[in-house]
């Protein structure tokens, strides 16, 4: 049976990921993917969470890329606070040990199911009614141990054997902060609560974290916005940017594109037009 360990919400794009990039000089898709990696190890190590004797020249031959590469980010990781002594820092709360004693939970779960919903049969021959009954809450218990072991912190949903991936508030709240922020940027609690709030709005509205991303840059190609904004700003400016066609970038102002958005004509053909006339007529060179 294959073992899993959990996965935070919004992992992929953490926002700290960007501090490691910029500490080991890499891109961050680089330390998103190594992180991917060094979880899974963790997982399978003998001390649950350790990545001692991690095989960084094995994983760097796989992913194609330089061994010191993996080194220099697992180095920043651990400046980071994210690693420390080889070991996730984090791993004991992202995964606790539920599991361990799930299964005599749900064997009595059962038990108490099948005693409920199985008739008496004073023959001694159970009917097919009953061994249908008896069966039944094996499938309900597995639907119901998939909810329960799913953390408010994940961001994926499985429908069979495929994975679904759900936006949330704090992936709306990472898609902003990428786009407007350095990579070390170390928000208050305070002003991030309040950032998540509005996110979460803005999905009720039906603005996901891909919408959010692309208005936001949107709104930075504004050369008139000078001053920073916040998730406030997006959720007010949101909607007329949606309603206008979700455009890619904003021409600057005082262009023809500019000009022809507010209702004025547009008179840069026209010059060109006498020119060519005058030329077919003889009257310009």
């Amino acid at each position: 049976m294959a073992q899993w360990f959990r996965s935070w919400q919004g992992a992929p794009t953490d926002t700290k990921w960007l501090a490691v990039a910029r500490r080991a000089s890499v891109a961050p898709v680089i330390v998103s993917a190594i992180a991917w990696a060094l979880l899974d190890y963790a997982s399978q190590h003998d001390v649950r969470g350790s990545i001692a004797g991690f095989d960084t020249e094995g994983y760097a031959a796989w992913a194609g890329i330089e061994e010191s590469i993996v080194t220099a980010v697992i180095a920043a990781m651990t400046e980071k606070g994210v690693i420390a002594d080889e070991q996730w820092v984090a791993w004991d709360k992202r995964q606790p040990k539920r599991e361990d004693s799930s299964t005599e939970r749900v064997r009595a779960h059962r038990q108490r199911v099948t005693q409920r919903d199985t008739p008496s049969n004073e023959g001694g021959s159970a009917t097919k009614h009953d061994v249908t009954h008896g069966n039944a809450p094996e499938k309900k218990r597995v639907d119901t141990e998939t909810e329960a072991d799913t953390e408010a912190d994940e961001t994926t949903t499985r429908a069979g054997a495929r994975e679904v991936v759900v936006d949330t508030p704090f992936t709306v709240y990472a898609a902003f902060v990428e786009e407007t922020t350095q990579p070390d940027f170390e928000p208050a609690p305070a002003w991030k609560s309040k950032q998540m709030g509005v996110a979460k709005r803005l999905l009720e509205q039906g603005f996901d974290a891909d919408k959010v991303r692309r208005c936001v840059r949107y709104m930075r190609s504004q050369d008139w916005r000078t001053a920073p904004f916040d998730l406030f700003t997006v959720e007010k400016f949101i909607g007329t940017w949606e309603a206008s066609g979700m455009p890619v970038r904003d021409e600057p102002r005082g262009s023809p594109a500019s000009q022809r958005r507010k209702g004025q004509p547009d008179f840069s053909g026209i010059a060109e037009f006498e020119r060519l006339m005058d030329q077919h007529e003889g009257k310009a060179p």
